[in-house]
Formats: structure tokens, sequence, C-alpha cells
């Protein structure tokens, strides 16, 4: 719990970053020019795609705010809902959002997302926690296989998986 503790701060000031660099550069603004902070405010409250990178950003300083103080298994699940709930702006943000079939196409790009997070974000904390896991390390690599199996599975009966899908 104590890397969640830093890990989740981390990514909403990487997160915020993004958002001021993206718009500086679709913009062709200097961050911190004249006009930048009335530009970026229109733009976040204005226009879909900064709509979704606001709720977004504000979804991210939540779960960094819960995260820090957990102490429990059920402090963790807390903290995930705002952290799985940011996949949502970022589904309608991507290239799903102008799909024809609006509602499917985001549907599909969030539960792509959950699964991928869920697996890889998995396996990054596995290799970080490593060398701490000690003796404990081949139980924790067989539950992390079972939750691992559970979000590729998704990606590997998908129709939009590559080559065409298994599904």
């Amino acid at each position: 719990m104590t890397m969640l503790a830093w890990a989740a701060p981390v990514w909403a000031v990487l997160n915020l970053a993004d958002v001021l660099l993206r718009y500086a550069r679709a913009a062709g603004r200097p961050v911190g020019g004249a006009e930048f902070g009335q530009e970026l405010a229109y733009y976040l409250t204005e226009l879909s795609a900064g709509r979704a990178s606001l709720v977004a950003t504000v979804l991210i300083a939540l779960a960094a705010v819960v995260s820090v103080g957990i102490t429990s298994y059920r402090g963790v699940a807390v903290a995930a809902v705002p952290a799985f709930a940011v996949l949502v702006p970022w589904s309608v943000r991507g290239h799903a959002g102008s799909a024809a079939d609006h509602e499917t196409a985001i549907s599909a790009m969030w539960l792509h997302l959950v699964s991928v997070s869920v697996w890889v974000g998995g396996l990054v904390v596995l290799c970080l926690l490593a060398r701490t896991l000690g003796e404990h390390t081949a139980d924790v690599v067989r539950r992390y296989s079972t939750v691992a199996l559970c979000g590729a599975s998704y990606w590997w009966v998908s129709p939009g998986w590559p080559a065409g899908g298994c599904g």
C-alpha cells in the first residue's frame, strides 16, 4: 500500500503535465505564455477533448488523495473506483469517441483499457515488488497469473485484437 501512496500522486502530477503540454503543442502556444491560462481554461471547459482531460485529471487527483491514507484492502478498492473511472474520459477522447456506433465503441475501448490496466499494471507492480516479496514470490506470482489471465483474456477474444482476433 506504500507504493500506492506515492504512485497515485505521481500519476496525478504526470497527468497534469501531459494535459498542459498536450494543449500547448496542439495550440502552438508556449506553456505560461501570454493568454495561455485563459486559452487553456477555454479548452478545458468548452471543448469536448478538453472536458474529457479535465474530468480525467479530477478523477486522478481524487484517486491520489484517497490513496495517500489507505491502510486496508477496502481502501484500495475505494481508490480503484476513481482510478478505473479515469478510463471513461480517456475512452471518449480516443478514436472510439468518433466511431459510427459511438456507445459500443466507447464501451469496448473502456473494457480494453481496464483489461490492459489490470494486466500490465499488475505486472509492473509485481516487478517493482519482486525483491521485497522474498519467500512469498511464488504465491504472489501464482495469484497474479490468475488476474493476468483474466485481463489478457479480454484481449485474446476481442474482435479488434491484432490479426482479426480470436472471437
